[in-house]
């Protein structure tokens, strides 16, 4: 098995954002996003193939060289998700005279992408969407604090890096994404 380093000759990426933010009441904040990002390979003509990639699938030899490549021009970009969504919300309210709690809750919606750079279909992650939350307590004068953090609380397993397996038959190994975590913090401000 043979690793070529390569560099694409370009790329192009055309998108757009929005993000709002709404307080209907005091303390409370209600957020939203989108992303939406076209991004491709505009010139790629000499990618590597991917592992048990055949001539039908495009994978063909270089008349001079011989080396086996792929033409990925016009394709879409590695690890560049079309959509992009989060929403959430936030409350900060008093609980007694004196201390504050602060709850979050957060879902972000990610389109598929593929993991791996030579576009293997075995190095395509499918959408997802991830729930992250928190609360935090604290003093009116914010002097210390103590909150519990949890991200991916859904525990979403995704793929964030694809390589294909040296001498395997078309298998990819697969960076993951973060697991569920769960934190406990606490600050003092001195």
């Amino acid at each position: 098995m043979t690793f070529v380093t390569q560099n694409a000759a370009s790329t192009i990426t055309r998108g757009v954002e929005f993000e709002t933010t709404w307080r209907p009441v005091s303390g409370l904040s209600i957020r939203g996003s989108a992303s939406y990002d076209q991004a491709y390979f505009e010139e790629f003509d000499a990618a590597q193939c991917y592992t048990g990639q055949t001539v039908a699938q495009g994978c063909v030899a270089a008349p001079v060289t011989g080396a086996k490549t792929q033409n990925l021009s016009g394709k879409p970009l590695y690890r560049a998700p079309k959509w992009l969504l989060t929403s959430g919300a936030a409350y900060d309210f008093a609980v007694t005279s004196g201390l504050r709690l602060a709850v979050n809750g957060d879902l972000r919606f990610t389109s598929g992408y593929y993991t791996g750079l030579n576009l293997n279909p075995l190095s395509y992650q499918s959408n997802f969407t991830t729930f992250n939350s928190g609360i935090r307590l604290s003093p009116d004068s914010d002097r210390w604090s103590i909150a519990v953090i949890g991200r991916n609380l859904s525990n979403r397993r995704y793929g964030t890096l694809g390589v294909d397996k040296p001498g395997g038959l078309g298998e990819v190994y697969t960076v993951a994404g973060e697991p569920r975590v769960v934190l406990l913090q606490g600050e003092a401000r001195f």
